[in-house]
């Protein structure tokens, strides 16, 4: 072997070593952003819960109109705040492989009712009906309650935003798909629609 060839396999190793680390450092930085962002929203998260917590039993104690309403916009906007922050800690554990699904029984229509009481405010905003229609023979789902409550409210939320003066429905039914029982959720808006 030339000097030459000596040279080139030295580079070679050389850009390999470079690499490897650039790759564990480039690892590193994203194992502790993952770990700041779920620790930042977990940190978020009691005190917009115990936010969310007093402004609803301010609601309850507070008679005067003005008062109450701006009490309950406290509520909404903490409520939209703790929802950007669950959607952060779920990119956060996604990122770090962290994601798992807790199965667990339910209700529909008590899923569907927060699903409402969430967006009722943003439908509010752009001054759209918002119409819900659960049929009577929901009754449970055995799912990520978390998970699921998560993409209607993404969904909903999405048909919200992109739609103004117009009317956003979400309807739920139990149909059968190869002779076996399913549960639908259908979001409908008039807004601008995709491509």
């Amino acid at each position: 072997m030339c000097s030459s060839d000596l040279e080139d396999v030295r580079e070679r190793r050389e850009a390999e070593r470079l690499l490897i680390e650039a790759r564990d450092r480039a690892q590193a930085s994203d194992r502790g952003k993952s770990e700041f962002l779920a620790t930042m929203s977990h940190e978020l998260r009691t005190p917009l819960n115990a936010i969310i917590g007093y402004s609803q039993m301010l609601q309850e104690a507070v008679t005067d109109q003005d008062s109450l309403e701006d009490i309950r916009k406290i509520e909404s906007a903490s409520s939209d705040l703790l929802r950007t922050v669950d959607r952060v800690l779920e990119l956060a554990n996604a990122e770090s492989g962290k994601t798992a699904l807790t199965l667990e029984p339910f209700p529909v229509a008590a899923l569907v009712a927060e699903v409402r009481s969430e967006n009722e405010a943003l439908a509010g905003r752009r001054n759209n009906l918002f119409h819900v229609t659960v049929a009577p023979d929901v009754g449970t789902m055995v799912a990520d309650r978390v998970k699921i409550r998560q993409i209607l409210t993404n969904l909903v939320g999405n048909a919200c935003k992109f739609t103004e003066r117009g009317t956003v429905t979400l309807t739920v039914n139990r149909v059968e798909v190869g002779g076996q029982p399913w549960l639908s959720f259908e979001v409908n808006d008039t807004g601008v629609g995709m491509s």
